[in-house]
């Protein structure tokens, strides 16, 4: 997001980081959350092109952290989820208005607030066994 922040010079570009994160905030809250996950990956491989690292888009999981979700997906609240979504609007807004050291206190806001979803889970959330 920093790297995005310093590099992003084109408003389209900018302009679909923030659609992108806009519609994750819309789908956050319903079921079926196929398109959650396909701007998801948009937004990452849009934020990689963006910085223009192109080496950080292969070192980044996403297929992992999918799977990851997927796990805690079904126990996650609504209000959880809508959360989480508008973690990245933050990100795409300090991204497209250029401004790095907001971008990097976006992202860390994001990565604690997942961290505190991932500490209120149930306590099988990670369980072998159907929920």
């Amino acid at each position: 997001a920093e790297l995005a922040a310093r590099n992003a010079h084109s408003d389209a570009e900018k302009a679909e980081l923030v659609r992108l994160a806009s519609e994750m905030g819309q789908s956050a809250g319903i079921e079926g959350r196929s398109a959650y996950i396909e701007n998801r990956k948009a937004f990452y491989d849009q934020l990689v092109r963006m910085g223009g690292n192109w080496e950080l888009g292969r070192a980044i999981p996403l297929g992992r952290s999918e799977l990851f979700r997927a796990q805690f997906e079904v126990v996650q609240t609504k209000a959880q989820r809508k959360k989480h979504a508008n973690g990245y609007v933050r990100i795409a807004e300090a991204v497209s208005q250029n401004d790095p050291a907001k971008a990097v206190r976006a992202v860390r806001k994001h990565f604690v607030g997942t961290r505190e979803t991932l500490e209120v889970l149930p306590e099988g959330a990670f369980s072998p066994d159907p929920i």
